[in-house]
């Protein structure tokens, strides 16, 4: 006789990101209670030393058996941050024993000026500020390591990526929803008006890696009337792949030309929206920021991240 035992996190949280622009915004999700009889949670902020958070604790108490309760705090915030100073959620259990943290996904980032950046697959000449910190960056699956980087300087938008583990498949770019992609939204204006479809300063790239070339293919789509029709494996487009131990590492440079009412000057904003897909033997991994595809990111540009040029 086999027996199969499956072991459950006592409590699960939603999604996690933080709304509206640095300041002090609601931080809204929800808790829900695994376990077969009602239990009562602490949930306590841990944020950078600039941010604040009201209350400072909250007890969610007589949460019943598989059941859902919202939660709401109030986060006081800014757009810099950085691995070591996390922003995240912990849920204690009753005896005060910690059972859960789950990362807070801040929807603005601040984008470091770089120069002299090499194209070789190492992250080593950018600076610390352009990655990501990994709590702050969505995922859906199991990915060993992720790193997002971004950055601006008057040649266009630096973007980078590292993922482990992935087959690195780009054997058809043009069909980029099947491939290895990272997709890139950009809105110029960043003006949050809700609209129906792309103006002509939205943009959605793609860019596959092609590691047995070591370069990367780069695209634009077009959604609406933004553009006169879809630009496929742009060129004169700076970049680097290539394949490591379980994965792949990949940079590149949308050129400031490809990018209309793109201006690298310190202080401007643009709309910004990243999706990292890796399709694998075992499972489809995604990473994202600030939101993922399936809801609805990639077709709504008033609901990007707002990156600001430092």
């Amino acid at each position: 006789m086999r027996t199969r035992v499956k072991v459950v996190q006592p409590a699960t949280l939603s999604t996690i990101a933080l709304s509206g622009a640095p300041g002090t915004s609601d931080l809204k999700f929800s808790i829900m209670n695994n376990s077969l009889r009602t239990r009562t949670f602490t949930v306590k902020p841990q944020l950078p030393k600039s941010w604040k958070s009201v209350p400072e604790s909250l007890e969610v108490a007589n949460v019943p058996s598989k059941k859902f309760r919202d939660v709401n705090f109030s986060i006081t915030w800014n757009n810099e941050y950085s691995e070591a100073d996390k922003a995240e959620i912990k849920v204690l259990n009753q005896e005060g024993t910690e059972i859960i943290s789950v990362g807070i996904v801040p929807n603005a980032r601040a984008l470091p000026l770089v120069k002299n950046i090499k194209f070789d697959g190492d992250f080593a000449d950018w600076p610390s500020s352009a990655k990501l910190p990994e709590w702050s960056i969505g995922k859906i699956g199991t990915p060993k390591n992720i790193e997002l980087y971004l950055a601006y300087s008057q040649e266009g938008l630096y973007v980078g990526a590292k993922i482990d583990p992935s087959v690195a498949s780009g054997s058809n770019p043009k069909v980029f929803w099947s491939m290895d992609c990272l997709e890139v939204c950009i809105d110029t204006k960043n003006d949050k008006q809700k609209r129906d479809k792309y103006s002509e300063t939205d943009h959605q790239f793609w860019i596959v890696p092609m590691v047995k070339e070591n370069k990367v293919y780069v695209g634009r789509w077009k959604r609406n009337d933004e553009i006169p029709k879809t630009k496929y494996d742009m060129q004169g487009i700076k970049s680097f792949s290539k394949k490591i131990k379980n994965g792949y590492t990949m940079e590149v440079l949308i050129p400031a030309d490809k990018i209309k009412g793109f201006k690298p000057s310190k202080g401007n904003k643009i709309g910004l929206a990243i999706n990292l897909t890796a399709p694998g033997r075992k499972e489809t991994i995604t990473c994202y920021w600030p939101l993922p595809k399936t809801e609805g990111v990639i077709e709504k540009p008033y609901i990007w991240a707002v990156a600001e040029m430092k």
